[in-house]
């Protein structure tokens, strides 16, 4: 607080709020809010930190004397701690080594805000850390709809009166079957170690493969297995929150939360959920009023077409993934498609090449099918939405994501992948 006044000082103490923090042995690794700290004996926790959602990750050092905590700390295990703070408010929490996890004070909830004079934490002042707020503006979009509904964080973490925290072993129920862990190779001991916080996350379930809607026969099967839109549909539906609008806005929270959970926590559960997510919004085809990948394209249909998807589209689910996106690809280090998640990077590129492709097919549906000149805002903003994150991912990670046309991502997507023609071997049959 060098510099400042004292009045300037006692505005900040009585605006912001405190995070009182004992018992994390020295040199542990803290990320509060994406900026990340290393410890030493005299920190006790953070000052000045803005109201509303933040997150606390950590990963324990290891003491000569803990044996407990050795091969968590050798491992990475990385825990995470999700806090709502209010105007004028002190929380506190106390380590405990055992579990690697955050205390409350006895007899106290999440939300119970801790009775310390200004003057006491004045005296506390250089061991508080001080709230990094060069990081405040990138969080506070990073969490644009998560830090407005804790009721969805408190839904996915099933919490009754405890924190919203996990760890990197946390599972996700997603779908019936596990989730492959990126340490899938650890030994069981410590997976068993691990996870003690929470035995899983709610988040909404669906599976991509089975993306039809259970009366469905042939034709209609074969349709939605392609066209995401249905399956779309069903997830925004058993997302919504009563009270929640738009009704899409529960859904955007579970994108959110994924990411910083796969990100900050190195979760890979998580990871694969808002995968799933980016492949299910980029492949919903006729919700942007697009024809399907194997209908006549638009620029095709004369007057006696029967136009095949919906004459009003429903695009601000769409936009509003799409800006959340932006934000994210924003927050991902340049290199890590290329390093931490390779593996996904082909993956992530196709569905990207598919939700270009259907946009293109819906700006063409709806020229074809409407007056020249008439106004679609909407349309004009889903452009706009696109090219924010088509940029991007050229600057951040050197993706073109322009260069094919639409038909050729068709072509390219019918012949190559789950999708591609099967030679037989007839002698087999």
């Amino acid at each position: 607080m060098t510099g400042a006044s004292s009045s300037h000082v006692q505005e900040l103490y009585d605006k912001y709020g405190f995070l009182l923090l004992t018992g994390l042995p020295r040199g542990s690794y803290l990320t509060l809010d994406a900026h990340a700290f290393r410890i030493d004996t005299s920190f006790q926790g953070f000052k000045m930190i803005p109201p509303g959602l933040h997150a606390l990750a950590w990963q324990a050092a290891a003491k000569a004397d803990d044996d407990h905590m050795e091969p968590m700390a050798a491992e990475g295990i990385r825990s995470i701690l999700f806090v709502y703070i209010h105007e004028n408010q002190v929380l506190a929490r106390t380590y405990n080594a055992s579990s690697d996890a955050w205390t409350l004070l006895p007899g106290t909830t999440p939300q119970a805000e801790i009775i310390v004079g200004r003057e006491h934490l004045q005296a506390m002042d250089k061991q508080l850390a001080a709230y990094p707020m060069t990081a405040r503006d990138s969080w506070t979009t990073l969490t644009k709809h998560l830090a407005q509904h804790p009721a969805i964080l408190q839904r996915i973490f099933g919490l009754q009166s405890s924190d919203a925290t996990c760890d990197s072993f946390t599972p996700v129920t997603i779908q019936e079957s596990s989730v492959p862990l990126r340490h899938a190779s650890k030994e069981s001991t410590l997976l068993d170690q691990a996870s003690t916080i929470t035995h899983s996350l709610h988040c909404t379930p669906f599976v991509l493969a089975r993306s039809w809607p259970p009366s469905a026969q042939g034709v209609e099967r074969t349709t939605w297995s392609m066209d995401k839109s249905w399956l779309l549909q069903d997830v925004l539906h058993r997302a919504a929150e009563p009270g929640i609008s738009p009704t899409y806005t529960p859904l955007l929270c579970e994108v959110e939360l994924c990411f910083i959970l796969f990100l900050y926590a190195n979760n890979a559960a998580a990871l694969e959920h808002w995968l799933s997510l980016l492949t299910l919004f980029a492949c919903s085809a006729s919700m942007l009023g697009a024809p399907g990948p194997h209908s006549m394209h638009p620029c095709e249909w004369d007057h006696t077409t029967t136009m095949p998807s919906p004459s009003a589209p429903a695009l601000e689910a769409h936009i509003a993934w799409m800006h959340t996106l932006t934000t994210q690809f924003e927050a991902l280090p340049s290199s890590i498609w290329t390093e931490e998640l390779a593996t996904s990077e082909a993956r992530v590129l196709r569905d990207l090449a598919q939700l270009r492709a259907n946009i293109a097919r819906s700006l063409g549906a709806w020229a074809v099918s409407h007056p020249p000149a008439t106004p679609s805002s909407t349309h004009e903003r889903l452009v706009q939405a696109w090219r924010a994150l088509s940029t991007t991912a050229r600057t951040r990670f050197g993706w073109t994501l322009d260069q094919s046309v639409d038909e050729e991502i068709e072509a390219d997507e019918w012949e190559e992948g789950d999708n591609a023609p099967v030679i037989v071997d007839t002698e087999i049959l």
